[in-house]
């Protein structure tokens, strides 16, 4: 989460806590955009997100790791 929100500039707020155990590993250009990675990051994660832009926040909900 740390390289997404330094890269884009949005904090990222996880609504379950757990969720910050979870490793997922992808390769993309830093310029890729985010409104495009946010849907694909969504879908292997099984979670879901809500992007508010005026606030720059980025909220992900879903089932946590061990």
């Amino acid at each position: 989460a740390g390289a997404l929100e330094n890269w884009y500039g949005v904090k990222i707020i996880f609504s379950n806590p757990a969720m910050r155990s979870c490793r997922y590993y992808m390769t993309f250009d830093n310029t890729f955009p985010l409104k495009k990675l946010l849907p694909t990051m969504a879908e292997i994660a099984q979670a879901e997100y809500l992007f508010d832009e005026s606030k720059g926040t980025i909220t992900l909900s879903g089932k946590g790791c061990q």
